[in-house]
């Protein structure tokens, strides 16, 4: 079969979304009622409500695995007849990427194939206008956040705020007003005085000196001196002198919801280093799959790194999100690598001043251990007749995670209702145990000591381990009133199997709070703490300071501007969620992390944020004396929604530039001193405040050359999208665009049709009335072989 989707329109009933299925029979038969067949697919935020004339039935078999089957009623549909049915579900879907994905047939003898299915491009406001959406990223909003609150004498002020065309900034740049020479003699010093990873260029007559405090120190001078070569310019200077101000500077790619490949890894961590990131926080395993070989544990990446068609999970998990019968097909559902290929990961970070910080989430966020893991209990099990049956129920036992009598109800973020693993069984720290120390193993041969491993702890449902017999009986033992206790019992096994080892916990800010209070369980176990829950309405932004002043250790994962996965723009082109807002590559530069209130510029509304008035409102502050607890901050890129490793690009690109300027300069050069006293703004053209004109000069020099430098490498980026303004004058009314980005091309149209590369070049102002009345206009960016999504007006 084939299948065609298209959105009719959300919120038909409150919190009910209707859109359009049309289903094409090729199979050289008819389907009919009593056929036996069934149609899979995925699709991410909607949950069955009805069919039309309830011919089909869905069922969502697995989060976002669902399955249509016929019932009783169904009209046979002929060989080459198509149906469209009415499609009713509970949810919102606001992008064209959130259609059904990965469609599959299974005939009456349970064959599979693949049901090729196009959905419909969004054509009209009646799809991606309404009322629960609003900010929508239309002309009129893109045109007013595109332009600059006020007009700057740009090379004035790169001299007042980023003098050198480079990401992350350099601290203190002494300049000269002859040119210095970067391609020459380097004389090599180490300078033990210097900040941590900290070094200092001077450039002379005949050579250039670098003092550098360690060996990330020098690394980090030749990446400088790498990119002014790169940048081909004269460079005024005489003396660079360069540290981080936070000691963890991280990003987070998750391999599990969606599989990056190792060779893709690799050119993500060159690029990190390139940035001056010391951290990879690598998540390998969640609900979704298991993606790290484990010697031992076969069954991890034989049933847990592949996803298919399954009525048992035997071999293979359940499709997620992208959908798919096979669990061989060379799609981001499947893969794994291997214990060469993880070693061979760590080394080569290790070699450009990169930490592996490996996640391991427990006991939520475990479906792909557990069913893995049950596996292996059935395999052994099978094999215990009467001679071997201790010996092979002993090994069928030995890393099982679930109570078999557990009967808790529960339902997680991503709607799995059987992802939490039993932590009253002994064999679930065995397992634990046995993965940490493999992973600890592996970097052993790497030549880089595993330092921290994070643990997750994150959304552990509500109602887990609430009716498991051994659970209860465990608290019992334990005397324990609430599972909770049960859950800081878990952590504290875990501590104390690591720091023997000299290896730092860390895990997601959940492991480290009870509640909205700091747990005092753990604040003298160094429990390094990911504090993600940035977003100002769900009033979550305080636990970062919370824990930090409670003693805690704590990186800033802050969603509000570091969720890597969120959509750049509130528009309907645009892939990516939405849950935590939306983040550019101002986002992530706007970041203070020693003032976060005043970070999250833009509401949920995707309306401009009152940040004085918000930061008076907050009563919890960082406490002088726990500045030193805000040890770094770190990008997250989960894979929900990555297809292919250019998604994973355009994803990174350009926001992780911003992430690495605030991780190396935690204080922005505006905010180091009082400005007004420092920087005299009319002298550089700038009417607003020091901050907002050093992040114009900082996004100029990102879009001039960061993105170039990108693009000379063969690396993706997301363009911005232009904006479209009709405006009044002078009796007249005038169309006029804008991009932000300097040197790309808006190509437009007015019949309402898509704008390609042989579209009209916007100019100059256009009069509507040429147009006439019934003129949609329609706006395209390209740039150095990128394009941005259309704007609409």
């Amino acid at each position: 079969v084939s299948l065609s989707w298209e959105l009719v329109k959300n919120d038909v009933e409150p919190g009910i979304v209707e859109s359009r299925l049309t289903i094409t029979n090729h199979t050289g038969s008819d389907l009919t009622a009593d056929g036996g067949w069934l149609i899979g697919y995925c699709w991410m935020s909607v949950h069955p409500y009805t069919f039309e004339g309830a011919e089909l039935e869905e069922t969502e078999v697995c989060a976002s695995y669902h399955t249509l089957r016929p019932t009783a009623t169904f009209r046979p549909l002929a060989d080459g007849e198509s149906r469209s049915y009415r499609f009713l579900q509970r949810g919102a879907i606001i992008r064209e990427t959130c259609g059904p994905q990965g469609a599959f047939f299974i005939d009456s003898e349970g064959n599979a194939s693949d049901a090729p299915i196009a959905s419909a491009a969004f054509t009209g406001p009646d799809q991606w206008l309404r009322k629960s959406n609003p900010g929508y990223a239309d002309g009129e909003w893109l045109y007013e956040y595109n332009t600059p609150k006020f007009t700057l004498k740009m090379d004035k002020a790169e001299k007042a705020f980023r003098p050198l065309h480079l990401v992350p900034q350099p601290k203190e740049i002494i300049p000269s007003k002859k040119a210095a020479k970067v391609n020459t003699w380097l004389v090599m010093n180490r300078n033990t005085e210097l900040p941590a990873e900290g070094y200092r260029i001077c450039f002379g007559k005949r050579a250039i000196q670098i003092e550098y405090a360690d060996e990330n120190g020098l690394f980090y001078a030749e990446q400088t001196l790498d990119r002014l070569r790169e940048n081909g310019e004269k460079v005024y200077v005489s003396e660079i002198k360069d540290w981080p101000d936070l000691p963890h500077r991280g990003f987070m790619l998750d391999i599990a919801r969606n599989y990056t490949p190792k060779e893709e890894v690799i050119k993500l961590l060159d690029w990190m280093a390139r940035y001056k990131l010391n951290v990879l926080h690598f998540h390998i395993a969640d609900d979704e799959a298991w993606r790290l070989e484990i010697p031992g544990l076969s069954e991890l990446t034989e049933v847990g790194s592949r996803r298919g068609y399954t009525t048992d999970e035997h071999d293979r998990l359940y499709p997620a999100y992208n959908g798919g019968w096979d669990p061989t097909a060379n799609t981001t559902a499947n893969g794994f690598l291997t214990r060469q290929d993880y070693i061979d990961i760590v080394r080569f970070a290790h070699r450009r001043g990169i930490r592996i910080i490996p996640e391991i989430d427990m006991p939520g966020h475990s479906r792909a251990a557990i069913v893995a893991m049950e596996e292996r209990y059935r395999r052994y099990s099978n094999l215990s007749h009467a001679r071997y049956h201790d010996k092979y129920m002993d090994l069928a036992e030995e890393y099982r995670l679930v109570d078999p009598d557990d009967q808790s109800v529960y339902s997680s973020a991503q709607y799995y209702t059987d992802d939490v693993i039993c932590i009253a069984r002994e064999s679930c720290y065995r397992f634990a145990f046995k993965v940490i120390d493999e992973i600890a193993e592996m970097h052993k041969e790497a030549g880089a000591p595993l330092q921290a491993f994070h643990v997750g702890g994150d959304e552990v449902a509500h109602g887990a381990f609430e009716r498991s017999p051994l659970c209860l009986e465990k608290m019992k033992e334990l005397g324990l009133e609430h599972t909770y206790q049960l859950k800081d019992w878990f952590l504290r096994r875990l501590i104390d199997h690591l720091s023997p080892m000299g290896i730092q916990i860390a895990g997601w800010e959940e492991i480290a709070m009870r509640g909205n209070e700091a747990n005092p369980l753990f604040a003298n176990d160094s429990v390094l703490s990911w504090c993600w829950n940035s977003i100002p309405e769900w009033k979550g932004d305080e636990k970062p300071y919370t824990l930090a002043n409670a003693g805690y250790p704590v990186v800033l994962a802050c969603v509000g501007n570091n969720y890597i996965d969120m959509s750049y723009t509130n528009h309907h082109q645009e892939r990516g969620l939405h849950w935590g807002g939306y983040t550019d590559e101002r986002s992530t530069f706007d970041f203070l992390p020693f003032d976060i209130y005043r970070s999250v510029r833009y509401t949920m509304k995707r309306e401009p944020r009152d940040i004085d008035a918000y930061d008076a409102q907050k009563t919890i502050r960082l406490q002088p004396e726990a500045r030193k607890n805000i040890v770094g901050i770190n990008g997250q890129l989960f894979a929900e929604t990555i297809r292919s490793s250019e998604q994973v690009e355009q994803y990174v690109f350009p926001k992780l530039q911003g992430l690495a300027e605030r991780a190396w300069n935690a204080v922005p050069v505006s905010l180091r001193q009082s400005a007004a006293s420092t920087y005299q703004l009319g002298w550089i053209g700038g009417k607003g405040f020091p901050f907002e004109i050093e992040r114009l000069v900082y996004l100029d020099q990102l879009y001039r050359y960061e993105l170039p430098r990108l693009h000379r490498e063969g690396v993706r980026f997301h363009l911005a999208q232009p904006g479209i303004h009709r405006e009044e004058t002078d009796g007249k009314t005038l169309i006029l665009m804008n991009c932000p980005v300097p040197g790309a091309v808006i190509r437009y149209t007015t019949d309402g049709s898509e704008p390609t590369e042989d579209s009209s070049i916007y100019t100059q102002p256009l009069d509507a009335s040429s147009f006439g009345a019934a003129a949609i206009f329609r706006a395209k960016a390209f740039y150095l072989g990128e394009e941005s999504c259309t704007t609409t007006l």
